[in-house]
C-alpha cells in the first residue's frame, strides 16, 4: 500500500468502472432494439398471467380478482377496503402472501392488463449502483398493441386512470377508509411542506382539539415547526377570511386551495382565485384573536 501502489489501484479501478459502463451501454442498446421490435426484456412476473413459452396466458382465477379490483375502484371503494375484502375471501398475492393495498394500486395502473405492453417502465440509471428508477420520460417508451389476451378493456382502464388522477388531486379526502374533514390535506407546513393533522389530546377534565405538522408524530423528525392551531380558531378564521356569517365546508373547499403555516403565529390562506391572505396571531394555543396583516 505504498503511494505508487495506491495510484495503480486507482487507475485499475477507473479502468474497471469504465469497462462496466461500456458493457452496460452495449446491453442497453440490445434491449432497446428488442423494445423497438415489441419484444419485452425477459419474462416479468405479473398477477393474472403466466408465461407459456414467449406468450402471456391468462390465469382465470387471478383474472377474476383483477376485474374485482378494477370494479371496486370505479365504485369508489378504497384500496385499503379492497385489501380487507380480499383477505376475508382468502385471496393471496402472486407469491402466496397477503395481498397488500400497494399491490392493488400497482394493478390499477398496469396497462399490461389491457392486452398491450409499454416498455421500458423502469431503467437502471447507474450501472455501478445498479439501482432502478421509474421511467418518467427520461428514456423513450414503446407501446406495443395486442401482444396478449386482455383482462381489462382499454376503456375501463382509461376510466380508472382518470379517476386516479381525480382522487390524487383530492388527496386524503378521496379515501373513504380515512376519517377526514374539509381541512384534511389543506393545511401545509411552510417549513417541511407536509400536511397538518388533526389531534385530540385528553386532559383531566377536558380535551384539546388542534392541528399540527404531521412530522411531530414521527421519530427523528427534522421539521422545526412549533405550536398547533386550535380547531375552533381555524374554523373561526376561515369563516372571517371567506366573509361568512357561519362556516360552510363546501364553500371552504371551493374557495380555498390551501393554508400554509410559514412560521409560528402566521397563517397564509391561498384562495382558488390566486389571492393570498395572511393572518397573524400572538399564539395558536391561546385565546388571542388573529389580526389582518
Amino acid at each position: 500500500m505504498s503511494g505508487d501502489g495506491e495510484l495503480m489501484m486507482t487507475i485499475l479501478a477507473s479502468f474497471a468502472q469504465e469497462e462496466s459502463r461500456s458493457i452496460s451501454e452495449n446491453v442497453r442498446w440490445r434491449v432497446k432494439k428488442r423494445f423497438e421490435k415489441g419484444i419485452p426484456n425477459g419474462r416479468f412476473r405479473i398477477y393474472g398471467y403466466r408465461w407459456k413459452g414467449n406468450q402471456l396466458v391468462v390465469k382465470p382465477e387471478e383474472a377474476a380478482v383483477v376485474r374485482f379490483i378494477y370494479a371496486n375502484f370505479l365504485k369508489g371503494v378504497s384500496a385499503e377496503t379492497t385489501e380487507k375484502q380480499l383477505e376475508e375471501q382468502g385471496v393471496k398475492s402472486f407469491n402466496g402472501k397477503h395481498f397488500g393495498n400497494s399491490s392493488i394500486r400497482m394493478i390499477l395502473q398496469n396497462i399490461t392488463y389491457t392486452g398491450n405492453m409499454l416498455f421500458p417502465k423502469e431503467y437502471i440509471a447507474d450501472p455501478i449502483t445498479g439501482k432502478s428508477k421509474i421511467n418518467r420520460g427520461e428514456l423513450p417508451q414503446y407501446f406495443v398493441e395486442n401482444t396478449h389476451e386482455a383482462i381489462i378493456p382499454m376503456e375501463i382502464y382509461k376510466k380508472v386512470q382518470d379517476e386516479r388522477e381525480r382522487r390524487k388531486k383530492l388527496g386524503a379526502l378521496a379515501n373513504g377508509s380515512i376519517n377526514t374533514c374539509c381541512f384534511t390535506s389543506k393545511i401545509k407546513c411552510g417549513i417541511c411542506g407536509k400536511s397538518f393533522v388533526h389531534t385530540v389530546r385528553k386532559k383531566l377534565n377536558s380535551e384539546e382539539d388542534y392541528w399540527s405538522c404531521c412530522s411531530h408524530k414521527k421519530k427523528g423528525r427534522t421539521c422545526c415547526s412549533k405550536g398547533g392551531i386550535p380547531h375552533q380558531v381555524l374554523v373561526r378564521e376561515c369563516t372571517k377570511v371567506l366573509g361568512l356569517a357561519e362556516f360552510d365546508e363546501k364553500i371552504f373547499l371551493s374557495r380555498v386551495d390551501k393554508i400554509v403555516i410559514p412560521e409560528q403565529h402566521v397563517m397564509v390562506f391561498h384562495r382558488e382565485s390566486g389571492e393570498q391572505i395572511t393572518r397573524q396571531t400572538m399564539g395558536f394555543h391561546g385565546t388571542e384573536g388573529l389580526l389582518d396583516s
